[in-house]
């Protein structure tokens, strides 16, 4: 098993320059259109008299480890902002909109005024939507929420209903009765006993002799 060594005459770019996608690189191999990053084959049934064989499939080529964003497939999903349709042109109804693909990533920053410290960086993917990176001071952090499914945004469930607070006031309805009577609040049978309070320590006298 080979060990990657640590260049020590490395030297980390700056935040700018990590806008470009160019500078970002593949570091853990790719998920498949299968959800595997390594293709796997079905087997092939064999054919019965008079049947042409079914061809195996092509696997899937997945990028180089270490291949920069800038060489990713483009993103052809409209619904995400990746790609743009253009209308047909004049008032033929058989004209097909054009996709436009666009770069499989975009990139972000904290601040745009020139001189600010300590700016982040963000590079997220337009085909698995969800996934980003941030970096800055030369260090950076992962990340991924989403469905692990292509071109498929991600939309967080909202959060419950705040439910509405207790309300002393008002009028309770005795189901037996029938009688109204004022709301009050009671203690909880369920809540241990107050304690005693404890009596109090008694001063001692001095006696003078």
């Amino acid at each position: 098993m080979r060990r990657a060594k640590r260049d020590e005459d490395f030297v980390a770019k700056d935040e700018p320059s990590m806008t470009d996608p160019g500078s970002w690189c593949h570091r853990y191999p790719h998920i498949k259109t299968q959800g595997r990053c390594e293709f796997f084959c079905f087997p092939v049934p064999e054919p019965e008299e008079g049947e042409e064989a079914v061809p195996e499939p092509e696997p899937e080529q997945s990028p180089e480890l270490l291949a920069t964003l800038d060489s990713d497939a483009e993103s052809v999903f409209v619904d995400w902002g990746a790609a743009v349709v253009s209308a047909p042109e004049g008032d033929d109804e058989s004209a097909v909109q054009v996709t436009t693909p666009k770069p499989a990533w975009a990139h972000c920053t904290s601040s745009n005024v020139p001189g600010v410290k300590y700016i982040v960086v963000g590079i997220k993917s337009l085909v698995w939507p969800g996934a980003f990176v941030a970096y800055a001071s030369g260090k950076f952090s992962n990340c991924y929420v989403g469905y692990g499914f292509q071109n498929r945004k991600f939309v967080p469930p909202p959060p419950p209903i705040v439910e509405p607070e207790f309300d002393l006031g008002g009028q309770v309805v005795d189901a037996e009765s029938g009688e109204t009577s004022e709301l009050k609040m009671v203690m909880s049978a369920e809540l241990p006993p107050i304690p005693e309070p404890e009596p109090e320590a008694e001063e001692e006298e001095a006696v003078a002799e």
